[in-house]
């Protein structure tokens, strides 16, 4: 077993703060529909009791919201992109100039399957959202913890405000930001974790294609650094609206997950 899952395992239905002298760093990036994967990969982990085991989770885009339903315990999320979004009111073709739409996203997170931000914003596991300042064209990850509900659903906004299908940026602070987790970004956003003191670093990847360009630029599994990745096989793409596909992708990465972690049983939604 990698050494990376064993430090992670470790930790299984403990509190923080750890004595193991390990700093576990966790990266979650986004892919819109097709971070179902990552959302399923988070209900695995709650479902083995690895809920504290991560001392930081680095995000991008969909994987903001994947990791705040993950902190705050709610393993239903994953029903958000198979239930909720798999309609024109969401995702849009013929709506060009707003093919996402991202304030009915951001009703359901409020509405239909609520996020606690106040839980979220006292987390003990250090929670942060890369984000792109549009003024600066830079990138920078932006840490969640101790600031208030309403700051943090801006931060949600802006982390899904993907560019070419959202129109426009939010303002936070007096300054601008879009998403950052477009497949030209992944490089600088995985280094900059690794060049991070985090004695262990998983990422777990939404799509094959993700794991593909971190591969050509050099970037590779070590005993501190794992990557799982999802099969490559009729995988969701980001504005998918088959919603047995989706489902059916979060089970698959919920079982590869599990079985990673040494668990034989399948991940199976009700």
């Amino acid at each position: 077993m990698h050494p990376v899952i064993e430090h992670i395992k470790a930790r299984k239905n403990k509190h923080a703060p750890f004595h193991d002298r390990r700093r576990i760093a966790l990266i979650l990036p986004g892919g819109l529909m097709s971070a179902v994967r990552g959302a399923g990969a988070g209900a695995a982990l709650l479902e083995m009791g690895l809920i504290n085991s991560f001392d930081e989770i680095y995000t991008m885009s969909a994987g903001f919201p994947n990791a705040a339903y993950y902190l705050t315990q709610d393993i239903s999320a994953m029903q958000v992109y198979y239930e909720n979004l798999c309609n024109k009111e969401f995702l849009n073709f013929a709506r060009f100039w707003d093919v996402v739409d991202i304030e009915y996203l951001m009703g359901i997170m409020r509405e239909i399957r609520p996020l606690d931000y106040k839980k979220l914003s006292h987390s003990k596991t250090k929670l942060l959202v890369r984000l792109l300042d549009t003024k600066t064209d830079k990138a920078e990850y932006k840490k969640v913890n101790g600031r208030e509900p309403k700051e943090i659903e801006r931060m949600m906004r802006a982390a899904i405000s993907v560019p070419f299908l959202n129109p426009g940026s939010i303002e936070i602070n007096g300054k601008h930001y879009k998403d950052a987790g477009l497949l030209p970004q992944m490089e600088s956003s995985v280094r900059d974790v690794l060049n991070t003191d985090a004695t262990d670093i998983l990422i777990i990847y939404n799509t094959h294609e993700q794991f593909e360009h971190l591969k050509h630029v050099g970037i590779k599994d070590g005993n501190r650094f794992l990557q799982i990745v999802p099969y490559s096989e009729n995988e969701p793409g980001p504005l998918c609206r088959d919603s047995h596909h989706l489902k059916r992708a979060a089970e698959e990465m919920g079982t590869l997950v599990k079985s990673i972690f040494g668990e034989n049983s399948p991940f199976i939604l009700s």
